[in-house]
């Protein structure tokens, strides 16, 4: 061998010593059975032991994954690479040593496998880090369950007893009372839902946070939320002196299948924030049919508009967000939790919809809601309703809100019931008592649930008590809430 080729293998020989030696890693050098023919001096500095100790060692006296560690060994011999894997190491002491594993098999020129090299890096802190991050995820998630568990029981404490004082107060205003204490009696019942409706915010937020909220799947008429959502606005709406425009076109189904009751919230949440910030001017909602998903299922879009002070983009970047407003100065003039839009926002994610806003500052605000629906068309309507009044028949139910058919007499009269809600409008104008009692004489026979029948009664009191402007808001918020406006 010449003085040239052994001094190349010796410079060759000082490299590969110093990077073994040099490199931050744990380096092994290890036969076809695990057993240690070489390791650099900060694998014994890593693992507690001398030189001599570990070259007297395998990695089956060092390995805490002992099984996984043969399974690896096997992989490399025959593929000859392994991807990185973390393992997890005994060190002298017995404590264990958490590590990143690089092996490869190191072959001759012709490929003839010599032995196996494995780098093994310290990951013990950032194990630590791990553990400490899931121990600190561990004990939010308890803090946040016991304060939603917190947040239920004390709405539902508060809640039963204050809906026990909303009753009260219910009976109580049908007494004999002067103009005085009637005032005072509307006052406090205003407050008292206005506090309930906070409460249930509360309610359904923890419910939300705490995922154990679920919806429904049941049937129900599309115009009877609709209907519902007016009734409990319109007299905000009045106080206020606005409009209201419903528009429903012919082509929507009337029978859905889904969670009624939480779609009614999500409405009435965004037509209440319609209410609240708009000074003057009108809201409204529409209701469309979108594309079809599947059979008998389609992506329904819920817009809800108004007239109000609007948001800018930095304000509507956050307005999902609870306990968000506008701004600051929103919260001290309108008052609120900030929890309205925020649970209408995990209402129809749960719904697996989405919900998005379009805004101005000073030109209003639009709401838009699309929620995939499950639907009954007109001919299945038809069969299912006489299908289900046959059996609340048989067995002798009585439904609060009957089911319709498209043939159903409310349905084909509609054109009459619209031409005598205006002759009634018209007489509530001119402020003819008698004419305007006729007419909603005539109008009973086209309302058949309890609600409208409750409007009817508030209208005929207050043409008795000679408050036509009263009765007239009312009568056409009954008008809105049964019509359908085409675009």
């Amino acid at each position: 061998m010449s003085d040239k080729i052994k001094e190349a293998l010796l410079n060759y020989e000082l490299r590969f010593h110093a990077l073994f030696e040099q490199t931050h890693d744990a380096v092994f050098l290890l036969d076809f059975e695990g057993n240690h023919i070489e390791v650099n001096q900060r694998a014994c500095e890593m693992f507690g032991y001398t030189k001599e100790e570990m070259l007297k060692l395998s990695y089956k006296d060092v390995s805490m994954n002992l099984d996984n560690s043969r399974d690896k060994l096997g992989i490399l011999v025959k593929e000859g690479t392994l991807p990185i894997y973390e393992s997890l190491f005994r060190k002298k002491d017995g404590s264990p040593l958490p590590v990143e594993v690089n092996a490869v098999l190191v072959s001759t020129v012709d490929g003839k496998p010599l032995f196996i090299q494995s780098a093994l890096r310290d990951i013990s802190d950032r194990k630590n880090a791990e553990n400490e991050m899931i121990k600190a995820k561990t004990e939010a998630q308890i803090a946040n369950e016991i304060k939603g568990n917190f947040l239920a029981n004390m709405s539902h404490e508060f809640r039963t007893p204050l809906n026990g004082v909303i009753g009260m107060l219910g009976l109580l205003q049908k007494t004999s009372l002067d103009q005085k204490q009637k005032d005072y009696l509307d006052k406090a019942l205003e407050f008292s839902r206005l506090l309930l409706h906070t409460l249930n915010d509360i309610l359904d937020f923890s419910k939300i946070e705490a995922g154990k909220l679920t919806l429904e799947k049941t049937r129900f008429e599309l115009h009877k939320v609709i209907e519902d959502v007016n009734a409990i606005v319109s007299p905000l709406i009045f106080d206020k002196g606005l409009s209201l425009t419903v528009t429903i076109p012919k082509n929507v189904p009337e029978c859905l299948i889904g969670d009624g009751l939480r779609i009614r919230q999500i409405l009435i949440n965004l037509m209440s924030n319609a209410v609240k910030f708009t000074n003057q001017g009108k809201v409204g909602i529409k209701v469309e049919m979108g594309e079809t998903i599947d059979t008998g299922k389609a992506l329904f879009i819920f817009e809800v508009m108004d007239t109000g002070i609007g948001m800018d983009q930095s304000q509507m970047e956050h307005i999902f967000s609870p306990f968000v407003q506008a701004d600051s100065s929103v919260t001290r003039q309108y008052g609120g939790t900030g929890l309205g839009l925020a649970i209408v926002k995990d209402l129809v994610r749960l719904m697996d919809g989405s919900v998005s806003l379009e805004s101005e500052s000073g030109s209003g605000s639009l709401f838009r809601v699309m929620i995939p629906l499950e639907f009954i068309d007109g001919d299945a309507l038809d069969s299912f309703v006489l299908d289900s009044n046959k059996i609340v028949k048989e067995k002798k139910v009585t439904l609060k809100a009957p089911l319709r058919r498209r043939s159903d007499p409310e349905i084909i009269g509609e054109k009459a019931r619209e031409e005598l809600l205006n002759k009634l409008i018209e007489a509530l104008i001119a402020h003819k008592p008698k004419q305007s009692l006729d007419y909603l004489g005539r109008l009973e026979i086209y309302f058949l649930r309890l609600e409208d029948q409750e409007i009817m009664n508030r209208i005929k009191a207050q043409i008795k008590s000679y408050k036509f402007d009263e009765a007239l808001f009312l009568a056409k918020s009954l008008q809105g809430g049964i019509s359908h406006e085409h675009p």
